[in-house]
């Protein structure tokens, strides 16, 4: 671009008294993109943290690939030999049977559902979030232990502590002479965990395997197996090779199918997010349009006399592409600036506002989580950025082009 361009395009870019209203124009586009920029990277940053601690606490909490019985049987025997076999494959770090049910809990005269997850406590310490996450008592290790743990928020609705007695309810327990009927078993509480994620704080009860067997009538079985990998990304993979190797002897589900709905959910929730709040942007770029348009229409003569001196059309298209430009990039490079800002202290700042108007602004009841998480990935920081900075470079295009078609005999004659 040559010189002359750069310096009226600068020139033009200043506030005059007879340009006033341009130059508020001006202002108000460079705010819109600022803000936009802005919006855009604190949401996509709280969508991919969200997206990212849910799924934390959900592969923490269960395995990459569960392997469970072929369609039509509820019981995955002879475990043992198989949890052996899946130890033997590469890819895989373990291998832990579970015994999962719905079941009916009474505690304190108080009925409610429960999932209860039976499984070796020595599993649970090592392979599991939960293990990391007790915040009171401790998971017991003793083969013979009988103990139970639960999560903080189903301890804090019915007042739970350490020692306390929950009664589980098995309706299919016993053989009796009219049929099968309920059969009770009372347990101690031994932990309580907190993995910060409501769904499992409150509903989920783990129980020694053994135990659970035993009290479900699934001796020698388990509902399945919970097995982690290497790389939870290649989950869809490995499950495709272990089902090809089980000549139909139980079935595999990955991760991403068991939570088709909630993964998919989150990644639509997201594109939407991003195609709604471009528009803010886009709505700035028109601005744009509209400020250069009408300095087009004010600097008629300025350009009519560059044009008779000598000026190509070029030069011409270059100033108020320029001008364009480069409130597009004050723009984006003040709302990369707010947004991660606003990205890395969006608690510290959800908090502030709290105290100051008294009102809670995130519910871990309705979202999940106990916190607002907000997670800036540098790939969308730069996709925004070029998106912004692109579309308000096309944004200078037409009244360039305008300015340039100008008849400079024409604008003369009318002045």
């Amino acid at each position: 671009m040559s010189r002359i361009s750069w310096v009226i395009a600068r020139r033009y870019f200043k506030s005059r008294k007879s340009d006033g209203f341009v130059s508020m124009m001006s202002g108000f586009s460079m705010v819109g993109i600022a803000l936009g920029v802005a919006t855009l990277i604190v949401v996509m940053a709280v969508m991919t943290g969200l997206r990212d601690d849910l799924m934390d606490r959900v592969l923490g909490f269960r395995g990459h690939l569960n392997i469970v019985p072929v369609s039509g049987t509820v019981e995955l025997k002879n475990y043992l030999p198989l949890q052996q076999e899946l130890s033997k494959y590469p890819f895989v770090t373990s291998a832990v049977p579970v015994l999962e049910q719905h079941t009916l809990i009474t505690i304190k005269d108080h009925f409610q559902g429960a999932i209860v997850h039976g499984m070796n406590f020595n599993d649970l310490k090592t392979q599991s979030l939960v293990g990391q996450k007790v915040i009171m008592g401790e998971i017991p290790l003793d083969e013979k232990a009988t103990g139970v743990g639960i999560g903080k928020i189903m301890a804090e609705k019915f007042g739970l502590d350490i020692g306390d007695q929950i009664t589980f309810v098995n309706p299919m327990g016993v053989q009796g002479p009219f049929g099968p009927m309920p059969r009770t078993g009372t347990y101690s509480v031994a932990f309580i965990f907190d993995v910060g994620y409501r769904e499992l704080d409150a509903n989920f009860v783990f129980m020694p395997l053994p135990i659970a067997q035993s009290f479900y009538n699934f001796e020698g079985a388990v509902t399945g197996i919970e097995v982690r990998v290497d790389n939870p990304d290649n989950a869809e993979s490995f499950a495709t090779d272990l089902r090809h190797a089980s000549e139909d002897r139980y079935n595999v589900y990955d991760w991403q199918k068991i939570n088709t709905g909630f993964v998919a959910s989150l990644k639509i929730q997201q594109q939407i997010f991003f195609l709604i709040l471009s528009l803010i942007i886009l709505i700035a770029a028109f601005n744009i349009i509209s400020s250069l348009t009408m300095l087009v229409q004010r600097k008629t003569k300025d350009i009519a006399i560059l044009r008779t001196m000598g000026m190509g059309r070029n030069a011409l298209i270059q100033i108020f592409m320029i001008m364009g430009s480069l409130i597009g990039i004050v723009g984006t490079m003040l709302g990369v600036g707010l947004g991660l800002l606003l990205s890395f202290n969006l608690n510290t700042i959800r908090l502030w506002i709290e105290k100051i108007i008294g009102v809670r602004l995130y519910h871990a009841d309705v979202y999940w989580l106990v916190h607002l998480p907000a997670k800036v990935v540098t790939s969308d920081v730069i996709t925004i950025t070029c998106m912004s900075l692109l579309i308000s470079f096309l944004a200078t295009l037409y009244p360039a082009w305008r300015a340039a078609k100008l008849d400079p005999v024409e604008a003369l004659r009318y002045e």
